[in-house]
C-alpha cells in the first residue's frame, strides 16, 4: 500500500534526524543484547524477543530512511 503526503523541507529534516537517531539506538541495543542475552529476556517482559527481531526492526527503519527524498540545503 502506498500513501502520498506533503511535508516541508524542515519537517523532512526532522524526520531524517529522528530516524537516524533511532537507527543508532537500535544498533546500541543490538550490541548490548548480543553481549548480554539474559538482559534481553529480562527486558522483553514476557514477550518473545530475539536479536533477529531487533535486526529486522533496524532494517525497516533503514529502509524508511533510504526511501525519504533528499533534503534541500
Amino acid at each position: 500500500m502506498k500513501h502520498t503526503i506533503e511535508v516541508s523541507n524542515e519537517q523532512l529534516i526532522i524526520i531524517r534526524d529522528l530516524l537516524g537517531e533511532r537507527l543508532e539506538d537500535i544498533e546500541e541495543e543490538i550490541a548490548y543484547y548480543t553481549e548480554n542475552p539474559a538482559a534481553l529476556k529480562e527486558d522483553a517482559e514476557g514477550e518473545e524477543l530475539t536479536i533477529e527481531d531487533y535486526e529486522e526492526y533496524r532494517d525497516e527503519v533503514q529502509t524508511l530512511l533510504d526511501c525519504l527524498p533528499e533534503t534541500e540545503a
